[in-house]
């Protein structure tokens, strides 16, 4: 975990000996799980770390109070996150069976108490809205569609950490009817200072309540985005 850890100290990022084990153990259960079930095509224990574990813990220094990671599929970013931030809880929401079992069995091999494993999607969650101060989401959606997932589950005032590349700009541009109707404002695009590897963090603060009616049911944000 070197250059994990090389990471984490060139960006001031506080974390424990324990911590580092709690990475060792999850990339071995990862291994171990994927070969059973098709959870990431990124396996390779250099790619793991760069492309999972250090590109996850990016975005760290915005996670506060609490946080949803919606479509966390095989617990990227949040399952990094929750290890570093031992005083947040995090829900991971997936519509996947399979990703739900594993994040259950990777959040109790791990011993990790401040995360949470829920199987559902996120236009089913009525009962979740408006209850985080954060939400991350990576590899989800387009930005004009993850708002509308993303948006409805945060407090006013809190933010969605969103794990963009290289269309960043383009995404940003797009998503602008989408975050005056759901009342979010673009305060930072961040450069997550990962080499070689293009991450850029947009960070969205929810500045007006979201109208109920989002997010629409019937996959309607994918199929007629805002």
């Amino acid at each position: 975990m070197k250059k994990l850890e090389n990471y984490l100290n060139a960006n001031s990022i506080a974390y424990s000996a324990d911590d580092t084990e709690r990475f060792e153990l999850l990339y071995a259960v990862l291994a171990e799980k994927s070969k059973l079930f098709n959870l990431t095509a990124i396996t390779e224990r250099d790619d793991v770390i760069l492309k999972h574990f250090i590109d996850s813990v990016s975005g760290v220094s915005y996670i506060k109070n609490n946080c949803l990671d919606i479509g966390a599929g095989a617990g990227f970013p949040s399952l990094p996150l929750a290890i570093l931030k031992k005083d947040v809880d995090f829900l991971a929401v997936d519509g996947t069976q399979k990703k739900v079992d594993f994040l259950t069995y990777a959040a109790e091999k791990l011993c990790l108490k401040n995360y949470t494993v829920i199987h559902s999607r996120a236009e089913d969650m009525k009962d979740k809205r408006e209850s985080f101060y954060t939400v991350v989401a990576r590899a989800v959606a387009p930005l004009n569609i993850l708002c509308e997932y993303a948006l409805p589950f945060l407090q006013r005032g809190g933010r969605l950490v969103a794990y963009k590349g290289a269309k960043t700009a383009e995404e940003v541009d797009a998503a602008q009817n989408a975050l005056t109707e759901l009342g979010g404002v673009v305060i930072e695009v961040a450069d997550a200072k990962i080499e070689g590897f293009g991450r850029k963090l947009v960070i969205i603060e929810k500045a007006k309540q979201t109208p109920q009616k989002y997010p629409r049911g019937g996959n309607k944000p994918r199929i007629k985005p805002l």
